[in-house]
């Protein structure tokens, strides 16, 4: 897994016996995104005569860009909350690796869960945060902005965040300033209103991708709320939720889980939409 330094923006590999407690970041991507290549042109100092040409094969990266700025504004964030290592999906994977890419994707359940904290970055949220010395009407209206903020946040719309929500132990949401705003704990029924996702799969009393507790359909049902970019996206981002299901298939092609696993599922989403209490037990017991 490789991290990156929250003082030097370096990075480093660490097997998993000897990686150090980390922060990791859930986001939506935007355009000026940093790759793994973009980054280190941009924090290394190449030769001169290559310089030219390894900015035009990297689109131009600039320390300017939003997606520079995200990282940065990350490891801030981190650092001032005692990190020293942090890992994002945008540029600590090599994506120009086959190799490292397909490992990535398969361990990225096991890396959120791993994580000490997730910090979820949502651009379209300003609601401050309630601070000490506010009256309680002010603290109340500005949950109320919050909350209704948070309802029509993009994050929850895209396929790989829902993995990014389910997985972590503690998750901490920040406004687009980079303040933290609450905590998947303090948060846990207004997160379950948005997403239909029961309670009890969101604060750990049951795992998500445990099929003897959870079924199928339900987990189908949260799925087929969001959105990937491309087909098989919807496929890698299911890997860590349906651990043990289609696995083979999964593995060995993406879009088999979408395009031929999927279609057994639909009487169950079908279903699952409507009766939100599909699952191994009742949840009402």
């Amino acid at each position: 897994m490789r991290l990156i330094n929250t003082i030097s923006l370096t990075f480093r590999e660490f097997f998993d016996s000897q990686r150090p407690p980390y922060a990791i970041l859930s986001h939506t991507w935007e355009d000026q995104e940093v790759s793994y290549l973009d980054f280190l042109f941009l924090t290394s100092n190449p030769h001169k005569d290559v310089m030219g040409a390894i900015q035009a094969l990297l689109k131009n990266p600039s320390t300017d860009s939003r997606g520079f700025k995200k990282i940065t504004s990350w490891c801030k964030l981190a650092r001032g909350r005692g990190y020293e290592w942090v890992w994002i999906d945008t540029y600590c994977i090599d994506k120009s690796s086959s190799a490292e890419l397909s490992e990535a994707i398969n361990s990225m359940w096991r890396w959120y869960r791993e994580a000490q904290d997730c910090f979820v970055y949502l651009l379209d949220v300003s609601a401050s945060p309630n601070k000490e010395g506010m009256q309680e009407e002010e603290m109340r209206r500005n949950q109320q902005v919050f909350y209704e903020q948070l309802s029509n946040a993009r994050w929850f719309t895209r396929g790989w965040t829902l993995q990014e929500l389910l997985a972590p132990k503690h998750v901490l949401f920040c406004n687009n300033r980079w303040e933290v705003i609450a905590s998947k704990s303090s948060i846990g029924a207004k997160l379950s209103e948005i997403t239909r996702i029961p309670l009890v799969f969101l604060d750990g009393t049951y795992a998500p991708n445990d099929g003897k507790i959870c079924s199928v359909a339900m987990r189908m049902s949260w799925v087929s709320q969001r959105q990937t970019t491309r087909l098989e996206d919807m496929a890698y981002c299911m890997l860590g939720l349906f651990d043990g299901e289609s696995r083979t298939a999964l593995y060995a092609a993406p879009t088999l889980l979408w395009l031929n696993v999927g279609p057994q599922f639909t009487c169950h989403l079908s279903t699952a939409r409507s009766e939100k209490h599909l699952c191994a037990f009742n949840l009402r017991s």
